[in-house]
């Protein structure tokens, strides 16, 4: 990719289109870098596919049932690609990434940082109305209280998981009797 580096005309092989609805954009000339308008991400398609493959792989060879993080990427079409390589789901940091992904059709989406605000709380809700493959970690029983009133006033069942501390202290509940 010295050329891209260079600023230079960059022409990207076609892509084949997948079930998860990535397609090749046609352009009538190549590119040059500096006019490509961002955001943008721009995919090496080979080196995804390998990549894809390796991590299937090892989660297949380990016995890991592999939900990888949106945090990165926050695109439903790669996230899509990783369950079709054998992810159970994926994870996503915050209610809104989550409400992204389900909306394009990933039902099994983890949000992976406990709310605390009642409009957070609704969201999340809703999301798992949407979604009953939905879930979120809790790290305080105030905090699963407080979403189950809610769950239980709309009808629903929401899935948690509890957010055990790994001992960076940033979420989380110690491990043992307090979880």
């Amino acid at each position: 990719m010295q050329a891209a580096a260079e600023g230079r005309a960059v022409a990207a092989p076609p892509v084949a289109p997948s079930s998860a609805g990535w397609e090749a954009i046609r352009l009538e000339r190549p590119l040059p870098v500096s006019e490509v308008p961002t955001p943008a991400l721009l995919v090496d398609a080979a080196a995804l596919e390998r990549n894809l493959q390796r991590m299937a792989a090892h989660a297949r060879a380990k016995d890991i049932a592999l939900r990888p993080h949106t945090k990165t990427h926050k695109c439903p079409l790669l996230a899509k690609r990783q369950i079709e390589h054998g992810a159970i789901g994926v994870c996503a940091a915050k209610v809104s990434e989550a409400e992204v992904m389900v909306d394009a059709g990933i039902e099994a989406v983890l949000v992976t940082s406990p709310v605390v605000t009642r409009d957070k709380i609704a969201r999340v809700v809703e999301l798992a109305r949407r979604s009953p493959k939905a879930q979120i970690v809790v790290d305080n029983a105030r905090g699963a209280r407080v979403l189950s009133e809610a769950a239980e006033a709309a009808g629903i069942v929401v899935g948690v998981l509890i957010d055990l501390d790994p001992g960076i202290r940033r979420t989380g509940v110690a491990p043992g009797a307090p979880a």
